[in-house]
């Protein structure tokens, strides 16, 4: 049987199925800045020497040339193969970074593919491409795809390897890395063992990561910053200062990754006199302006209540970026500053600095607060589209519906259209205000823009008129819509079921099998209630046996939905069973 990267891929899967510490949710920092130079080194070394001699490669180096665009280089994968060049590692090479550069991976990996015996020298320029652009999964396909056809790795292989695994929490094959590296002349080199520490770090089993590092001869201050971020991650505190005095000890100069790991545990700990002492180490090793650190200094002395050193923290920045901005409004907002805070907004927007999610994480709350003691709507002084959908999203998050239609007016009078996202936002609120005819209006004006053919849209207004018991207004819209999908079905068996309408909701479930629509968990969900009757239990049933077999059975919500039609129903033995089951046979 021929193994192509789909089964490479369902098999490195099924190893990170395999049990792994929570530790992988945080996020994923690759420590190394001298690897970019790493792998160039061997394409120049492996590709200086090519003769173009050969007619067929002058050929095709020619039409080559002549690429600008996806399309253009789709057609040379077939010629790669016809002219008999996939055995030019140049060639072939040259492909390949086409095909990154223009944004075509899938064309790279299909290449690839059909290479019989991969040379250990394209083997890692597929690796290396493959992690630039953080397809780590297809990184580990080709690498196992490579062990099995008897490609050797090298020191450009490992780093880049054990980097995907940490990336995804692939515990097994990093191990097994680990051991291919032990057998073979690599372990005494720096840059595998400092991933090696990174990787054991970052998955939270800081006494192998130790152990890497005791094994090193001469750790460099990479590896050992890869070690403190580990300690710092996981909880180690006293550890992360003991591994500081041995970096000082060892004469080695902190730089702006070791305090990026340390400032945090400040704020963490709440040692805001230690962590005077790492400002003043900032300011006199010169990273008192480093655009990584600030927002981590006034964080810290937010934290610690210090919001005047916070702000000359703020106001010192010769650069203020996003996340400085964002650090400043937070250290407002965490200390009950909310009117300091907004006016921080404010003059955010002023700047022109575009806000993003972390900024109305921390100020929507202040706005809450000012809104409950009648400050006036604030929201006048944006001047952005993305601002005012944003603000009008995060009302309705926040269950703030009527504030969320009035910044949706304010919108308009400061003379900004409303586009898809805004009426999409705004016809959540009118579902839940029932406000028939701002809906009815956002409707004629996502016609009259042409937004109709939005599926979002239309999803939106399926929800609107049916919330609002106009089922007959969702069903003709519903037969409008040119293209319909699992959502657009199951927001109209939803409306139906909550309108009572049970044999629509029956006849549109059917119907959605007929074409050949997959029942997901919110259908399952919307229509088991209209089983609660004794006539409808067969079908619950079939539904149940369903929801095994897709493995929908042991969602919380459907299974409450579940037994409470078997108990309605009459049928108390399964109902009790299905409990029992859930309390794990308790």
């Amino acid at each position: 049987m021929v193994l192509n990267l789909l089964h490479w891929r369902s098999l490195s899967s099924s190893y990170l199925l395999k049990p792994t510490p929570p530790l992988f949710r945080f996020s994923f920092a690759f420590p190394f800045t001298n690897l970019t130079s790493f792998s160039n080194k061997q394409f120049i070394k492996n590709t200086s020497k090519h003769n173009s001699s050969n007619p067929k490669v002058t050929s095709f180096l020619r039409l080559f040339d002549l690429c600008r665009n996806i399309e253009n280089l789709k057609p040379l994968g077939s010629v790669l193969i016809v002219r008999d060049l996939m055995r030019d590692e140049y060639v072939v090479a040259e492909f390949i970074i086409s095909c990154f550069h223009l944004g075509a991976p899938e064309l790279a990996l299909s290449a690839f593919e059909a290479i019989e015996k991969p040379s250990v020298f394209l083997q890692n320029l597929m690796i290396r491409r493959l992690c630039d652009h953080g397809l780590f999964e297809d990184v580990l396909c080709v690498y196992l795809k490579c062990r099995v056809l008897g490609c050797p790795s090298d020191d450009f292989t490992f780093p880049f390897v054990i980097k995907a695994c940490t990336a995804l929490g692939a515990v097994w094959i990093a191990e097994g890395v680990h051991c291919i590296v032990l057998r073979t002349s690599f372990e005494e080199n720096l840059v595998i063992q400092t991933a090696l520490v990174d990787f054991y770090a970052k998955t939270g089993r800081m006494v192998k990561a130790r152990l890497v590092l005791d094994k090193i001869s001469q750790p460099d201050l990479v590896t050992w910053n890869a070690l403190i971020s580990g300690y710092s991650l996981n909880g180690f505190d006293k550890e992360v200062f003991e591994v500081l005095r041995q970096i000082n000890e060892m004469g080695l100069k902190p730089n702006v990754s070791t305090f990026a790991s340390i400032i945090p545990l400040c704020t963490r700990m709440k040692c805001l006199d230690i962590g005077k002492s790492i400002h003043g180490f900032v300011v006199k090793s010169g990273f008192s302006s480093d655009e990584f650190l600030t927002p981590a200094l006034i964080s810290m002395y937010a934290g610690g209540g210090n919001l005047f050193i916070a702000r000359d923290l703020f106001d010192s920045a010769a650069e203020k970026n996003v996340v400085i901005w964002n650090s400043m409004i937070s250290a407002y907002a965490q200390n009950q500053k909310s009117s300091e805070a907004f006016k921080m907004f404010q003059q955010m927007l002023k700047a022109n600095m575009q806000p993003n999610v972390v900024t109305f994480v921390s100020i929507i709350p202040c706005v809450r607060t000012l809104l409950t003691f009648g400050m006036v709507n604030p929201f006048m002084l944006m001047r952005n589209l993305l601002s005012w959908n944003s603000m009008i999203s995060g009302y309705g998050h926040n269950g703030l519906w009527e504030a969320s239609m009035d910044a949706f007016c304010d919108m308009q009078f400061e003379g900004f259209d409303p586009d898809a996202i805004s009426i999409v936002n705004i016809l959540s609120a009118c579902s839940k205000l029932e406000a028939i005819l701002l809906g009815k209006a956002a409707h004629a004006f996502s016609f009259r823009k042409e937004f109709d053919s939005n599926l979002n849209i239309s999803n939106a207004l399926l929800a609107f008129y049916s919330d609002c018991g106009k089922l007959s207004s969702s069903f003709k819209l519903f037969q409008k819509m040119p293209l319909r999908n699992a959502i657009s079905w199951n927001t109209l068996i939803s409306g139906c079921v909550h309108n009572g309408d049970t044999k629509k909701a029956v006849a549109l479930l059917h119907k959605m099998q007929q074409e050949k629509m997959e029942l997901d968990l919110v259908t399952l969900i919307s229509i088991i209630p209209i089983c609660r009757v004794a006539e409808n239990l067969i079908q619950g049933m079939t539904l149940h046996g369903y929801a095994i077999k897709t493995g929908f059975a042991c969602d919380v919500s459907l299974v409450n939905a579940l037994i409470s039609m078997y108990f309605n129903c009459g049928d108390i033995n399964a109902g009790k069973f299905l409990l029992k089951s859930c309390l794990g046979g308790a």
